[in-house]
């Protein structure tokens, strides 16, 4: 057998592997899979490197790889447009939630208001903030101020210097249940909504920081566990020494911290099977479509945000990360989803229609 041919047969064989490794991933303890968290990212490229497989090999191989092109069907179909309902301004009963992880307002208070006015400009029903200020930086009443038309209004109690929650609503809220994850900043909170006489329960969730600061120009991993974040950085070392101790920190971080947010996200399924009522769960889940928390997600929820591919949510990396998201439970039909792009956050504010079915 020749050089080439054994090149080939290494590269179909290691396409093979990662392509049924990115298919059975759900299937996997949340550690098992935190380790295999580059597949994620690699899902676009190896699709498109089974369909040239399956058009370019011959014989059984071209066979092989139609297979796993057709076994990967509903994994991908998250990247395709989803046909969707378009509501009418009268749907009876429809009400719209805008999710927004504001990223502190960027402890500014201009910027605080110019967001808060868009926000209540575009008139929702519920509002889900991921990331609202430590109070300590910038009060809750001069927020909640903002929204004088939002008479209910939920948030976390424990405050953990960053990552906290808030829901406002022109509804009645009740049920208040506050979910902490051990050893992690991030939580989620529920809370029951009344819409026309029906209960609707809301997740508002920030999964598991990336331990990745991203800037225009660089990648640095930073520690992303209480009391605060905090940059491991050591002894003077040769260039050579700090680029590989940088690249290995971001490698440590990724995993690491995508163990944490796999088990995160089955705690959510677990209290989204206990809920009694229909739900809708958005937020920031600081992973991609093709992730384990996400997926883990999606086969309790519909993902709402499909409708957006190729789309990111993250306004840094050049827009090309999708993180964010809205799912809702069978029982609640959705109108429509909307990205806005905005200057007060490096996320994009989350729209969504909805109406509870009969």
């Amino acid at each position: 057998m020749s050089a080439f041919k054994i090149i080939l047969l290494f590269f179909r064989l290691l396409v093979i592997a990662l392509t049924l490794l990115l298919l059975g991933m759900p299937y996997l303890s949340p550690e098992s899979a935190g380790a295999l968290y580059f597949l994620s990212f690699i899902a676009l490229p190896l699709l498109v490197l089974n369909l040239l497989m399956a058009f370019l090999s011959r014989k059984v191989w071209r066979w092989i790889f139609v297979v796993l092109c057709i076994i990967s069907l509903p994994l991908y179909g998250k990247y395709i447009p989803s046909w969707q309902k378009k509501g009418e301004a009268n749907d009876s009963g429809a009400f719209s939630l805008v999710s927004f992880n504001a990223d502190n307002f960027l402890y500014n208070y201009d910027i605080m208001r110019q967001a808060t006015a868009y926000i209540c400009q575009l008139s929702p029903d519920i509002i889900c903030l991921q990331e609202r200020p430590h109070t300590s930086e910038m009060s809750w009443d001069s927020i909640r101020s903002q929204f004088a038309s939002y008479p209910y209004a939920v948030i976390n109690n424990r405050e953990d210097n960053v990552l906290n929650l808030a829901v406002l609503s022109r509804r009645p809220l009740s049920n208040l249940r506050e979910h902490y994850f051990e050893d992690t900043l991030n939580k989620y909170i529920t809370v029951d909504v009344d819409v026309n006489g029906k209960k609707l329960r809301v997740f508002n969730v920030h999964l598991q920081t990336t331990g990745i600061q991203v800037t225009d120009s660089d990648m640095r991993a930073r520690e992303v566990v209480p009391p605060m974040y905090r940059d491991d950085l050591g002894d003077e070392k040769s260039a050579y020494e700090e680029q590989k101790e940088h690249v290995m920190d971001i490698l440590d971080a990724c995993v690491k911290n995508t163990k944490r947010r796999n088990v995160q996200a089955v705690d959510i399924t677990e209290e989204i099977e206990r809920s009694p009522y229909p739900v809708v769960l958005c937020g920031d889940f600081n992973d991609t479509p093709s992730s384990y928390a996400v997926r883990t997600i999606s086969r309790k929820l519909h993902d709402m945000s499909c409708r957006w591919p190729f789309v990111g949510t993250f306004q840094k990396m050049h827009g090309l990360m999708k993180i964010d998201y809205m799912f809702c439970s069978d029982e609640v039909d959705a109108l429509s989803y909307q990205l806005i792009a905005n200057p007060w956050s490096d996320h994009k504010m989350q729209i969504g229609r909805l109406t509870i079915s009969n």
